[in-house]
């Protein structure tokens, strides 16, 4: 019976399909056994004689008799046995093979690079693999000497040449290089998922921000913006992180609050009401992408609506465009944010609703 091919198989057809022009290629015999073999694409001379059930791939080859599995290279050449139960895509020059319920790792020669002795292996790009012994996790070397001994609970690549391991007790997650040196430790969470290589960990209730090497951030990513400053807090102050690592203005807001990846709104002076999880008094002022003030300081700014930001100065409201300029003037006892194309106002005692323009809906309404 043929056996369905397998994840790893499946893995290793995905990888093939953009291999170069083959050198060889498969036939099927003609003595009715449905057996095939592999001949010169050039000249059609035998390679291999008819003797396998199945054949994947294209320049080199998977092959199979009954359930097992064998790679043949671009020469027509048996580089590995046919003792695997399951052969994957190359990942570092290696590809994970599996007898039983054990792995191993074969370089693209076929040669068996690390011993198929191994409940857990993952390779990645880099020259040392993840690998589980007897219930333990320690790292091997793509030549099969180990480097970490088999001594963790849980170990994991963390990033480049970095590993997280852990146990089951809160406090227990730590960060190490390849020679089981403790970079950082004792949290709760460290992500492997990075902005802008900061890592988020936890200890207790507490967030931390780390950088790529393990070390502790003063500040903490409050609001992630991809390709644009993203704002940060430290010690209560806000500030933007601009895509170069450096900081706009440093971190001298009392607040900031984002109105979208183009704009913040940021504020100095002002007194946060952790009622209502707002800022109110001081002074405000627009922010671009990368934290740089746009136009003059207001006493109040509503959110960005239709590139339309409510603001007032002294007791007038008006609105200012993207660009921090004055776009309808301050002449509103009151105003309300955007919503769509409309805002509610109020002009001499009356509530009116306007358009972006500034234009009410009853055109003699306003005047000068």
């Amino acid at each position: 019976m043929v056996m369905a091919p397998t994840f790893l198989v499946l893995l290793f057809l995905a990888q093939s399909i953009w291999a170069t022009q083959p050198q060889i290629e498969p036939f099927l015999s003609s003595d009715g056994t449905n057996k095939f073999g592999f001949k010169s694409s050039q000249g059609g001379s035998i390679l291999l004689p008819p003797k396998y059930d199945k054949v994947y791939g294209n320049g080199s080859f998977l092959v199979g008799i009954g359930n097992k599995w064998g790679l043949v290279d671009s020469s027509g050449k048996e580089v590995a046995p046919v003792q695997y139960d399951d052969i994957g895509s190359a990942s570092n020059n290696l590809r994970i093979v599996k007898i039983g319920e054990l792995f191993g790792a074969i370089d693209l020669s076929g040669k068996e690079v690390i011993p198929v002795s191994f409940e857990r292996l993952d390779l990645f790009e880099w020259t040392a693999s993840v690998a589980s012994k007897g219930g333990k996790s320690g790292l091997v070397a793509n030549s099969g000497v180990t480097v970490l001994p088999f001594k963790y609970d849980n170990l994991a690549h963390f990033q480049d040449s970095l590993f997280l391991t852990w146990d089951d007790k809160p406090g227990s997650v730590s960060l190490i290089n390849p020679t089981g040196r403790i970079l950082a430790c004792c949290y709760d969470m460290i992500n492997r998922t990075s902005f802008r290589n900061i890592h988020t960990a936890r200890k207790g209730r507490q967030e931390i921000n780390l950088d790529q090497h393990g070390k502790e951030l003063d500040f903490l990513l409050t609001r992630r913006r991809s390709g644009y400053g993203t704002v940060v807090t430290r010690k209560g102050r806000f500030g933007v992180l601009l895509t170069d690592g450096t900081f706009a203005d440093n971190i001298s807001y009392d607040y900031i609050r984002s109105g979208n990846n183009n704009y913040s709104i940021a504020s100095t002076g002002c007194q946060t009401d952790s009622l209502k999880e707002a800022c109110t008094g001081g002074k405000w002022w627009l922010l671009d992408s990368e934290g740089k003030k746009l136009g003059k300081a207001y006493d109040f700014m509503g959110d960005i609506n239709h590139d339309l930001v409510r603001v007032r100065k002294a007791a007038k409201w008006g609105y200012i465009d993207k660009d921090g300029k004055e776009a309808i003037p301050l002449k509103f006892q009151h105003a309300e944010d955007f919503t769509g194309n409309v805002a509610q106002v109020t002009f001499k005692g009356r509530s009116l609703t306007i358009d972006p323009r500034g234009m009410p809906f009853d055109p003699m309404v306003i005047g000068p």
